[in-house]
């Protein structure tokens, strides 16, 4: 070996020791204060602490994304005898949402629980990212990685173990995660898995996000189902029939909603009040009870809505009551 060719290796060597030392600082360092400065991680959390103090206790538990974690609120169903727990969290897709129910229910969790109340809408099954596994988020404690080796493609494999360094998981949107206490957007979870949004949409608004709703849902990519998501559906569904506990699907509402009424042409109106997905539902799986609130026939109005896609507070409230009456009939046919 020649001497120009040891002092390269040295300089080599010390330069990746050096990188993985700044590497492994940084790693510590998020680890320790990602839950102070980033928001999604902070709230990811609170939502599975809260979850946690009533897990044994839960009869009914709300699931799926964002649009379930801000639209619906456990305390604004009456439903007396009943303990209702939300824990949908933005960005969920069915698959994590399985990995994360079978943790607690191979641990002995929710003992008491009835039904499990799945929000699947469209988007569900279409968009690409509900085919696969939320990365970006700290669930590596639920993540069984063989069985995601043998469910889940290959990339989402890496993915998944790659996530489990919150360095890598920052590095997609680290600027829009940092979210330090005195700036935060939104505010933790409540004690039932609620994230409270109390404003609405300003009425200037309503008509460019309605637009911009539709023109997403009937762009031709998002009229292909994801045979992924839907297999990641049936496991989630299975994973409660096994055990004995009823499932039903349930269909949100968005802005789009608020124009069904109104000058919508008749093709827009199908994929607004997303009668498609009913169709889909019955026939990819036949004989699950589904709770449509996605209908023109409900008084909903911009007001309810915190954006194109996300009820409000007041909008949680309405569904609450649309809930209370539909939820006893699932509970007992």
């Amino acid at each position: 070996m020649t001497r120009e060719l040891r002092r390269f290796l040295r300089v080599a060597s010390g330069f990746i020791a050096l990188n993985v030392m700044l590497f492994m600082a940084a790693e510590l360092w998020l680890r320790r204060h990602a839950a102070d400065h980033f928001l999604a991680d902070r709230n990811l959390r609170a939502s599975i602490a809260k979850f946690e103090l009533r897990a044994r206790s839960v009869d009914v538990l709300f699931l799926g994304d964002s649009m379930a974690h801000f639209g619906i609120d456990p305390n604004a169903i009456p439903l007396p005898g009943l303990q209702l727990h939300n824990f949908a969290f933005p960005g969920e897709p069915p698959a994590t949402t399985y990995y994360k129910v079978n943790y607690y229910l191979e641990r002995g969790d929710l003992t008491h629980l009835q039904l499990a109340v799945v929000h699947l809408n469209y988007y569900s099954l279409t968009d690409d990212n509900r085919a696969g596994l939320n990365t970006d988020y700290d669930y590596s404690r639920f993540y069984d990685y063989w069985d995601i080796a043998k469910h889940q493609e290959p990339r989402q494999t890496l993915l998944a173990v790659l996530g489990q360094s919150t360095l890598f998981r920052l590095h997609t949107d680290f600027v829009g995660q940092i979210q330090f206490r005195s700036l935060d957007a939104e505010p933790e979870p409540s004690a039932a898995g609620f994230g409270v949004r109390q404003d609405f949409v300003p009425s200037a608004d309503v008509e460019r996000q309605t637009l911009e709703d539709l023109n997403s849902r009937l762009d031709e990519p998002h009229l292909r189902i994801r045979i992924g998501a839907v297999e990641n559906y049936r496991r989630l569904v299975n994973l409660f029939r096994d055990r004995g506990i009823k499932v039903v699907f349930l269909q949100l509402p968005t802005l789009a909603v608020v124009r069904a009424n109104d000058r919508m042409a008749p093709d827009l109106l199908n994929a607004v009040l997303e009668r498609r997905t009913v169709r889909i539902i019955e026939h990819l799986f036949p004989g699950l009870p589904t709770i449509n609130t996605a209908d023109a026939g409900v008084a909903w109005r911009a007001e309810d809505f915190a954006d194109a896609t996300h009820l409000n507070q007041v909008g949680a409230r309405i569904l609450g009551e649309r809930l209370a009456a539909e939820l006893p009939v699932v509970l007992n046919p």
